[in-house]
């Protein structure tokens, strides 16, 4: 009777593990790779001016470098809240940091509004030419002595005061 209940549960647990997941590849690890490495993966980080002296902690340039780029974007974000009609901001950015140090164009944006995406794609544009134009990053990311393409991604988000009812 027991190697009977064990046969019975075994075979429900062999059925539940069977069931066949299905995957969907969207692109190749060579599209990845040439769209751009994450930071977690680099060996060393691009290098934004202003962080040179962090070059050996890597945890503080990756701070560093955050910092340096929400500086500069936070400008071009400014006038949101006239664009925006929710109760504040969000903004999410990503993008390619070429081996030359310049920036692509933007590879998605997701915002809280459909309202704001055309101010979104403009600010980034501004900004992406800031960058350009001012050679902001030093140095590219690097893995196993080589540039790389790094990407990255910028949030805003700002959230508005709500009106008191009198």
């Amino acid at each position: 009777m027991r190697n009977l209940i064990l046969i019975i549960l075994f075979s429900l647990g062999v059925s539940s593990f069977a069931q066949e997941k299905k995957f969907e590849v969207t692109e190749t690890v060579k599209e990845l790779r040439a769209k751009g490495y994450p930071l977690n993966v680099l060996e060393e980080l691009p290098m934004v001016k202003g962080c040179e002296s962090l070059a050996e902690h890597k945890g503080y340039l990756a701070k560093c470098m955050k910092d340096q780029i929400n500086f500069i974007f936070a400008p071009f974000m400014e006038g949101a809240e006239k664009v925006s009609k929710g109760n504040g901001v969000r903004v999410y950015i990503e993008f390619v940091i070429n081996q030359d140090g310049s920036i692509s164009a933007a590879e998605r944006v997701k915002v809280s509004e459909q309202d704001l995406d055309e101010f979104t794609r403009d600010a980034f544009e501004k900004f992406r030419k800031k960058i350009n134009d001012e050679k902001i990053f030093v140095s590219p990311g690097r893995v196993h002595d080589r540039d790389v393409n790094t990407l990255y991604g910028v949030r805003y988000l700002k959230a508005f005061k709500r009106a008191q009812k009198q």
